[in-house]
């Protein structure tokens, strides 16, 4: 409607200025024609007055009707001063209001956002409280179940209290014989020290090489003979077999039973069928080695056990084991310790982390390994040699300890010492 009512006073304004400008036209055409003077001035001035006036007249009819016609045309001519200060306090009051309407969204959404940390401490309160009641009927349920054990339980101790009197008696019963046993076993042991130990714990007493990935009934066949074997040995050390056994070896062992859980004894039989099967199951040569379990006395059974060892190769022939510099001009003694030191500290070490099997030392050779094993020999004559070969140099010499032959896991380490006068940087070092 007002879009309408702006149209047509556009379009009455044209009308009234067309109309003033023609009767302006008119008018001064006249005056021209008739040649009349206004004011004393020439006819031509004359016109030219009438169209300014006229002129004039379209502009003020013009602005007349328009401030006649809108009440906003009026207001904007002769209150715009005012209309400026009202729209620059409206500006400020509208900032104004903005500035309320975010505090008042600030203050709404921290609002909201206690009200759902209240839901949430509200949800929280509730599932505590939920649980509490859980806990309060289990409560509940546990004490009639203890009220029930209470009352069980004073009826055990009622029956323990009535045994206290039989059991005090059986525990003084025991104290005497545990003094009795006491006395027995300090007895044995003065006895058991006083004796000679024929093995020790531990101490392996004979081994056996058996191809594995063969028939079962042979593998227990080469078995057999190496309990023979044992059994011969160990007569011969001076043990000796139960009253009511054959052997001077026991093979028994105590195996769990997988499904009951329960331990069992193993005879020498089933023994020596698990060890026939391990061995079955093998591929290549196993190493049987047959150690004592406990310490055995003479007059005794040795108890035997056993374990299994893969025969791989573990030095080629002539692969190097160590290598030392010694001077030739040292005296025979000297050189016999460095070339013993060789041998035990380097080329021992070497073989026993490659895991060559030990042996008991015997006499009449130089070993290299413990006191009581070793993982390799070496005669007498041939370190004489060695210790001549440096002595002809008689001067910084390289000993180097070479694998005499190829050696596996049984052994034992045969070695070679490969003795050359030092290299001039050798020398140096």
């Amino acid at each position: 409607m007002a879009g309408l009512s702006g149209v047509l006073l556009i379009v009455a304004l044209v009308i009234v200025s067309g109309i003033i400008a023609y009767v302006g036209d008119i008018v001064g055409r006249r005056m021209g024609r008739r040649r009349l003077s206004l004011l004393g001035m020439r006819p031509r001035h004359t016109a030219v007055v009438v169209s300014v006036v006229a002129g004039m007249l379209i502009t003020v009819m013009t602005l007349a009707v328009a401030m006649a016609v809108s009440k906003d045309v009026k207001d904007g001519f002769l209150r715009v001063k005012q209309m400026r200060r009202t729209q620059v306090e409206l500006s400020r009051q509208l900032e104004a209001l903005n500035q309320d309407m975010a505090k008042l969204d600030r203050e709404h959404e921290k609002a909201q956002n206690e009200l759902n940390q209240k839901k949430r401490q509200l949800d929280e309160a509730r599932h505590t409280l939920s649980q509490a009641r859980d806990e309060l009927r289990q409560t509940r349920k546990e004490l009639s179940s203890a009220s029930s054990s209470l009352k069980r339980a004073e009826e055990a101790f009622q029956r323990v209290a009535l045994s206290a009197t039989s059991l005090a008696r059986k525990k003084t019963e025991l104290q005497r014989d545990i003094e009795t046993l006491r006395t027995q076993a300090a007895e044995g042991f003065a006895l058991e020290r006083a004796l000679p130990i024929l093995f020790e714990a531990g101490q392996p007493l004979d081994w056996q090489l058996i191809p594995g990935d063969r028939p079962k009934a042979d593998i227990r066949q080469d078995l057999d003979s190496f309990v023979a074997r044992l059994d011969a040995s160990a007569r011969s050390a001076g043990a000796r077999p139960l009253p009511d056994a054959e052997d001077a070896i026991v093979i028994r062992k105590p195996v769990r039973d997988p499904e009951s859980g329960s331990v069992v004894w193993f005879g020498q039989d089933q023994v020596l069928d698990a060890v026939a099967e391990r061995i079955h199951e093998s591929t290549g040569e196993v190493i049987v080695r047959a150690f004592s379990v406990f310490n055995t006395h003479p007059a005794e059974p040795v108890r035997v056990d056993f374990e299994l060892f893969r025969n791989r190769l573990v030095f080629h022939r002539g692969e190097q084991l160590a290598e030392a510099a010694v001077d030739g001009r040292l005296s025979e003694p000297a050189l016999m310790g460095a070339l013993v030191a060789l041998l035990r500290d380097q080329v021992g070490a070497k073989a026993r982390s490659h895991n060559i099997m030990p042996r008991p030392v015997t006499r009449g050779s130089e070993v290299f390994g413990s006191a009581r094993e070793a993982v390799g020999e070496m005669s007498y004559q041939e370190l004489f040699a060695a210790v001549e070969r440096v002595r002809h140099i008689n001067g910084p010499a390289q000993v180097t300890a070479v694998a005499a032959s190829d050696t596996w896991t049984i052994g034992p380490l045969e070695v070679d010492l490969l003795v050359a006068p030092a290299s001039p940087a050798t020398s140096a070092e």
